[in-house]
């Protein structure tokens, strides 16, 4: 368990107080991913029914601010979309 102590103190190092352990982009917290889970998980998509919140990843601190796994993946799926935000003006976008 080696591993698992040293992803808590790796944690414990990146979020100095409650605030911190948040998402960076949506600014979730995983109290709140866990009850959106939960919400969700009362009637689950078929071929779903055997997860558990203790099956997925919520949040990712191996970044430079914590992400949830539903930003990492969006961000991850569309890097076109992101690579646009970043090089248009801002009047090009409002």
């Amino acid at each position: 368990m080696k591993g698992r102590d040293d992803a808590f103190k790796e944690y414990l190092k990146k979020v100095q107080s409650i605030e911190d352990d948040q998402c960076w982009i949506c600014g979730k917290t995983p109290d709140v991913i866990k009850a959106e889970f939960y919400e969700r998980m009362k009637d689950p998509p078929e071929g779903m029914e055997h997860l558990t919140i203790d099956d997925i990843l919520i949040m990712t601190y191996k970044t430079k601010h914590p992400l949830c796994a539903s930003c990492y993946f969006t961000i991850k799926q569309n890097p076109g979309l992101i690579r646009e935000v970043l090089e248009k003006p801002d009047n090009e976008i409002w």
